[in-house]
């Protein structure tokens, strides 16, 4: 696994080392191409407001259904331990969704920089374009999958206050099981961005020494 220590470390190296050549020009063609990607942004802006909309009434919703299963708990004292249990599921879920999606616009942000340095560098740069590429793909591959795991909402069904217990286990290993499946994604996004980093400083490299 590809430590995001060197992958930052050399992105710093990279801008650092390639000389600053003519910025690139923009062309009138490229203008319908970002309005179609900024509709799209905003689509995708408002889906994922509507989904995060609804789950705030599916937690509100099922929140109030395990108040009224608690209520009638013997031990009420166990029962406040579930009912804070469940508030932190979707906290976690929401600190983690959020950590994640910070560490995307990181890996984002160091990737425009080194398509930068490419786009304005002489000879072949196939190589490091195909790796910008799918960088450029694993990151939208994983914002979406963060995307999708901070509309989820977690919630203990309690059967009985018998299984109480296994009832708040089994949520929070749903919990951990997305969370750690959204992470992998996230581990192949910085591996790509760290080959696309890897590669570009070979291939600059390569360029500067003709």
């Amino acid at each position: 696994m590809v430590n995001l220590k060197l992958a930052l470390s050399a992105a710093v190296l990279l801008l650092t080392i390639v000389p600053t050549v003519l910025a690139q020009t923009s062309t009138s063609s490229s203008t319908p191409k970002k309005e179609t990607l900024k509709e799209r942004f905003e689509t995708r802006k408002a889906t994922l407001q509507e989904r995060l909309d609804q789950r705030k009434e599916n937690i509100a919703s099922r929140t109030a259904a395990l108040k009224s299963r608690l209520a009638k708990f013997k031990d009420q004292k166990r029962a406040q331990r579930v009912e804070k249990f469940n508030e932190n599921l979707n906290k976690i879920n929401e600190n983690r969704t959020n950590a994640f999606l910070r560490f995307i616009n990181t890996m984002s942000d160091i990737l425009a920089k080194v398509e930068t340095r490419v786009g304005n560098a002489s000879g072949d740069t196939t190589a490091a374009q195909a790796a910008i590429a799918d960088a450029k793909a694993k990151i939208a591959e994983a914002k979406i999958a963060v995307e999708n795991q901070s509309a989820k909402d977690y919630n203990v069904n309690v059967t009985t206050e018998g299984k109480v217990k296994t009832n708040a286990k089994a949520a929070f290993d749903s919990l951990r099981q997305d969370l750690q499946a959204t992470k992998t994604t996230l581990t192949e996004t910085k591996q790509a961005v760290a080959k696309a980093i890897q590669t570009a400083a070979s291939t600059l490299g390569e360029n500067n020494g003709q």
